[in-house]
């Protein structure tokens, strides 16, 4: 919202909500750590038993679901634990685990709860890269920016699970202001090592290679193949293949190894979650099947849109190329195969590039409500009493809106005369 333009009234409640939901997180947050892994969520277990096998040797034993099962097991009777739904499988690339392996000669709660406080750290390092960078300054104070981004939803979720998704965020942002800076080598790196999460880094290289960017396109390809040697290098032909059936196994996953579809906030999750409401039984049909054709054709429509929306010249520097950008970012959420609440922390790059263009051309009340909308249905309150497969419906939705409302900004971008940002505004190359 264009805070700098509401009434005080509005902005101090704005800010009060931002607090409340904050001081909740920290309370859920305090309650979850000790807890870990008695009970706790297990996340944070599986990258660090994935860095244990590597660190003991096993490493192309990396995806062998039941040396992995066998592995935990034994991380948690140290603590008198056990899995209670099986075991929880490792689904990065091999060389992700391999930044995991100083962690492993901590206890698994120590390194658990450092992991936590350098995330966090990431994460605000992070923000206010973006804050500098963007020149919010006019609109949004850092604290009231960051007060905003730690009141999300999937930051707490992020925090609480032990999750890596504030580094893909890292990844992002510096992809974004490599292009930014008109920095290729910059960019391409950034993107390569997005790779951790591989879906979302190929669709972003696809769209260089659609604007035809060859530069970041070929340090990105540099990146991803020096990761691919070493990955190679680290678990040999065996485990490469296991990565690969592992992820293509993953697909058909549902109701096993702790994978529920139609909770998922992306395109697969809301086609799985609508036909589970119509009426289709997995036991007649599973689920993961029959929305395979509807979600084709659906990540189809995703794609064209966004061909639209980066289609003609495009300046770095234009207010433009912030929103294709954004665009970009949601519709990789959508096509994302495997998606859960903490991997949203990637909106926050959408969600700040959206607030500096409404910051700097005025906000409506459409781009509000979808703003706030977008921030507050990831809350467990919406889950409590819909459901969370509605939840996620409700997610899905509201990026499909906003995909079509930039859609129809960058179409008056086009048309409208080129407005650069001065390049005073634009950060040092």
């Amino acid at each position: 919202m264009h805070l700098a333009n509401r009434p005080a009234l509005g902005r101090s409640t704005f800010f009060a909500c931002c607090v409340l939901l904050v001081c909740c997180y920290a309370i859920l947050l305090a309650g979850a750590l000790p807890s870990f892994p008695l009970g706790g969520s297990g996340d944070f277990l599986v990258t660090y038993s994935a860095a244990r096998i590597l660190r003991d040797g096993h490493a192309s034993r990396l995806y062998d679901l039941e040396f992995l099962s066998e592995v935990q097991r034994n991380l948690l009777a140290t603590y008198q634990s056990g899995l209670a739904h099986g075991p929880l499988p490792y689904l990065h690339p091999p060389l992700f685990a391999a930044i995991f392996i100083p962690f492993t000669f901590l206890t698994l709660r120590s390194a658990f709860y450092l992991w936590i406080v350098l995330s966090l750290i990431t994460l605000i390092a992070c923000v206010k890269l973006l804050h500098q960078r963007l020149k919010l300054e006019t609109s949004l104070q850092f604290p009231a920016l960051l007060l905003i981004v730690l009141a999300y939803y999937p930051t707490f979720e992020t925090s609480r699970k032990g999750q890596s998704s504030f580094l893909l965020l890292w990844a992002v942002t510096l992809f974004y202001l490599g292009l930014k800076q008109r920095s290729n080598l910059m960019a391409g790196i950034a993107l390569g090592a997005a790779v951790m999460k591989p879906q979302i880094a190929f669709f972003l290289a696809a769209v260089l290679l659609y604007k035809r960017s060859w530069r970041p396109l070929m340090a990105f390809g540099a990146t991803a193949s020096v990761l691919s040697i070493g990955s190679w290098l680290m678990v040999g032909t065996e485990g490469l293949i296991s990565y690969v059936r592992i992820t293509r196994d993953a697909l058909a996953w549902n109701g096993s190894y702790h994978v529920s579809l139609s909770a998922m906030p992306n395109l697969r999750g809301a086609v799985a979650g609508l036909l589970l409401r119509f009426g289709i039984q997995q036991t007649a049909c599973p689920i993961a099947a029959a929305s395979a054709l509807p979600v084709i054709l659906a990540s189809l429509a995703v794609i064209a849109l966004t061909a639209r929306a980066w289609r003609g010249p495009l300046e770095p520097g234009s207010a433009r190329f912030d929103l294709c950008f954004a665009q970009a970012i949601l519709a990789s959420i959508l096509l994302t195969p495997y998606l859960y609440w903490h991997d949203l922390s990637l909106l926050i790059l959408a969600g700040v590039l959206l607030l500096g263009q409404l910051s700097l051309r005025g906000s409506t009340a459409f781009d509000c409500i979808i703003l706030v909308t977008g921030h507050l249905c990831t809350i467990p309150v919406a889950s409590l009493f819909f459901g969370t497969d509605i939840s996620a419906l409700i997610v899905v939705l509201v990026i499909a809106v906003a995909t079509v409302r930039i859609l129809r900004r960058i179409s008056q971008e086009a048309m409208a005369p080129r407005r650069i940002v001065p390049a005073s505004l634009l950060p040092a190359i």
